[in-house]
């Protein structure tokens, strides 16, 4: 993600286990994330739009950089291996077509844009061709689970 014209990689440090989703006979965690840590990525070579001067920079960079960790901070889930953002009947039209096709990025071509709140921040790592198991579609709202038992 660019932050005042500086990349910055945002890596999940804390989470905690909500519940777990049972799908095509295997079962997967379900996660809210309660820390991240941004990890700036220096480009001496590159300029980035929205470069302000270096004293400026600095210091509106690192409240932006505080707020944006405050703010992930809750409220945001993964699963690890599933993807969240797909509704069960999106997964199902979605395999049908690709037995049918040649896809290498099933998971990331399953994503429904709308939930993946961090997609922005992965064009990068699709433009260069970055193996998909370093996608970790991320959704913002509420994860809620329950265990039921019917019949007998």
């Amino acid at each position: 993600m660019v932050i005042n014209g500086e990349e910055f990689l945002c890596v999940i440090s804390e989470i905690v286990g909500v519940g777990n989703i049972q799908a095509d006979k295997s079962t997967h965690g379900v996660y809210m994330i309660q820390d991240v840590k941004l990890v700036p990525i220096k480009h001496p070579d590159r300029i980035l739009p929205g470069k302000q001067s270096e004293k400026t920079s600095k210091s509106s960079t690192k409240t932006l950089v505080e707020r944006l960790v405050k703010y992930l901070k809750g409220g945001f889930y993964f699963a690890k291996g599933y993807d969240l953002t797909a509704s069960r009947q999106r997964r199902i039209n979605f395999e049908a077509k690709t037995k049918k096709e040649d896809c290498s990025n099933v998971e990331w071509l399953a994503c429904d844009s709308r939930y993946f709140w961090n997609k922005n921040n992965y064009q990068g790592f699709q433009e260069n061709k970055v193996d998909i198991k370093w996608y970790t579609p991320v959704i913002c709202g509420y994860v809620g689970s329950c265990k039921e038992t019917f019949g007998d």
